[in-house]
């Protein structure tokens, strides 16, 4: 890993284990994906983070996944398989080419915080979508963190038989949702290991219905097992 790592980068190693205690399964999910967005051959993952759900797929195609954090890049780049590369991006501009399938998982575009910032971002993650293709985006918050102040608390097990708990805690304050994360080895009482805090507009589902005026687009959707809603575009 690098030197210097991101909040979010430094508990990477934890994601596999910590998102299985939620129900998000990588394999569970991008089987469904494969299957609801027609099999694509080639996708594009926009805020891939880890990379577990492009090393998952069920089937052997082209994957690229991008994000703007080096560090989660480098700990993504270690899920060697063929026709799978990980490499940094932002959503304003990501890889050049077409895919027939844009991903953006895990409410990863409403990272982005600004109406204007985000609606650009789109547009970007269009033009990367082959005619006759999808885009796919999966909208939040987090379940755990719809109802702030409470803190919701995950439990799991990790191969070396190292139990963590991770505490999420939202707070709401001028339309945008402030969720920090911190990590215990062992149990509650333990000490913080790792603390991160990640910000997230909430954005209300006719926005984003917006964003993809017919007829070039139709708007259909669908939910992520064990996550949240999933907005999926098919391009004309």
């Amino acid at each position: 890993m690098s030197k210097q790592l991101s909040a979010h980068a430094a508990w990477a190693e934890l994601s596999d284990g910590l998102y299985l205690a939620k129900g998000r399964c990588p394999a569970t999910i991008a089987k469904h994906l494969d299957q609801c967005l027609g099999k694509p051959v080639q996708v594009l993952d926009a805020g891939c983070g880890t990379g577990a759900v492009l090393a998952a797929w069920p089937r052997e195609i082209d994957r690229t996944g991008f994000d703007r954090d080096s560090g989660l890049v480098e700990h993504a780049a270690q899920r060697t398989q063929p026709g799978l590369r990980f490499v940094v991006g932002t959503f304003a501009e990501p890889p050049a080419g077409s895919f027939q399938s844009v991903l953006a998982l895990f409410a990863a575009l409403q990272y982005v915080l600004d109406d204007e910032a985000r609606r650009q971002a789109v547009l970007a993650l269009q033009s990367r979508v082959t005619r006759g293709g999808t885009m796919a985006i999966e909208l939040g918050p987090d379940p755990d963190t719809m109802h702030p102040p409470v803190a919701i608390w995950t439990r799991w097990r990790t191969a070396e038989g190292q139990w963590w708990m991770r505490r999420a805690m939202a707070t709401l304050k001028d339309q945008t949702l402030a969720i920090k994360f911190e990590f215990h080895r062992g149990g509650p009482a333990s000490p913080v290991v790792h603390c991160d805090t990640h910000l997230i507009r909430p954005v209300r589902r006719d926005w984003w219905i917006a964003q993809f005026p017919p007829p070039l687009w139709t708007v259909r959707f669908d939910h992520i097992p064990g996550g949240g809603p999933l907005l999926i575009a098919s391009r004309a």
